[in-house]
């Protein structure tokens, strides 16, 4: 009888035993490989998306590097093409106020130099007004090649889509202004000057009405106030507001030669000073630009006109030659296009990897 208990107890021992220590036990050992192997797993993972990582990061070095190379064969295309064409880059010089206390000064300033002008009204400053050039002196300007261009009334802004009364008052004006320089025999602007952020968007279907067939933008951004050889239809040009003092203007007229783009530099109320006063409105500070734009020699001044006229001369002389340019850049734009299609997928495909 003791022998059975002693059994029976030994049996209950085991079973506790087992079900106490030897199947937790198990159970933990199998909980803690499975952690293991869930933490390799992870951590595999977290290895190869981590290679994704870098391969991805080297393929983006490896697109930007090809889209550097074609960017800089872009670059050269354009050299080249401007050198081919033979065009010159121009600067127009501008004036708001032509008033009598300044318009003589810088009438013979650019005289002798050989150089045009443009001279921009705006409604309050028509030739023969009081304080203004009168109507024989401009008359004779446009006859040497100068240019007269319009801005808007009092050079109030414009803005996108104005209200039809707003429209209406900017064609009265311009009807005035225009009605003006025919009854005075004397040839209308064909330029609009804009001021920097002005929109056109509400008056530009107009322009045509009142014989605009050229508009620009007055910029401090000297990149923002260019036009490019290769622009389609030039019916725009980006124009700086002369510097207070430009330190390096032959630096200037090197980027403009080098990328065969154009600018012109409008000057805000000129008056004659003295060559220590150096602030950018005066006679003394447009003699010495003059000066020096001579002594560089690769740049030409013109007008708006001039430089339309320039501009279709170049465009029937190389019709062939732009032709073959175009195609080529839009080549190389095809492929720079496509390498940041690449380079955008390649930077999801990398954060999604899974």
């Amino acid at each position: 009888m003791d022998m059975e208990n002693m059994r029976h107890r030994l049996s209950n021992y085991r079973k506790n035993f087992i079900l106490h220590y030897v199947i937790p036990f198990c159970l933990l050992l199998c909980a803690c490989m499975l952690v293991g192997l869930m933490v390799i797993q992870e951590q595999r993972k977290l290895m190869e998306e981590q290679r994704e990582i870098e391969n991805a990061d080297l393929k983006r070095i490896e697109i930007e590097q090809q889209i550097s190379q074609l960017e800089q064969e872009l670059d050269n295309l354009n050299g080249g093409i401007i050198q081919d064409s033979g065009w010159q880059s121009q600067i127009i010089f501008c004036f708001t106020e032509f008033e009598d206390s300044s318009y003589r000064g810088v009438i013979r300033t650019l005289e002798q130099y050989g150089y045009p002008g443009v001279i921009v009204f705006d409604g309050t400053n028509l030739p023969g007004m009081p304080g203004c050039i009168s109507i024989e002196e401009y008359q004779e300007l446009i006859a040497k090649g100068w240019e007269g261009a319009i801005e808007t009334e009092a050079g109030n802004m414009l803005y996108q889509y104005m209200a039809d009364p707003v429209v209406d008052k900017w064609k009265s004006y311009m009807e005035e202004t225009m009605a003006y320089f025919e009854h005075q025999d004397m040839q209308p602007p064909t330029t609009y000057v804009l001021q920097e952020g002005e929109m056109v968007d509400s008056v530009l279907p107009y322009f045509s009405d009142y014989g605009i067939t050229f508009y620009a933008t007055v910029e401090t951004n000297t990149n923002n106030a260019q036009t490019y050889l290769d622009t389609e239809n030039v019916i725009r040009m980006g124009m700086k507001k002369a510097p207070y003092y430009y330190t390096d203007l032959e630096s200037e007229l090197n980027t403009l030669e080098e990328q065969g783009t154009s600018i012109a530099l409008r000057f805000l109320e000129v008056e004659g000073s003295a060559p220590w006063d150096e602030r950018h409105s005066s006679v003394y500070r447009l003699n010495q630009y003059c000066e020096t734009i001579q002594e560089y020699g690769l740049v030409k001044v013109g007008t708006f006109q001039s430089y339309q006229k320039d501009w279709q001369s170049l465009m029937d002389r190389n019709s062939e030659l732009i032709s073959e340019y175009k195609a080529k850049k839009e080549a190389i734009e095809e492929k720079i296009r496509k390498l940041q299609g690449e380079n955008i997928q390649n930077f999801w495909n990398a954060i999604s990897y899974k």
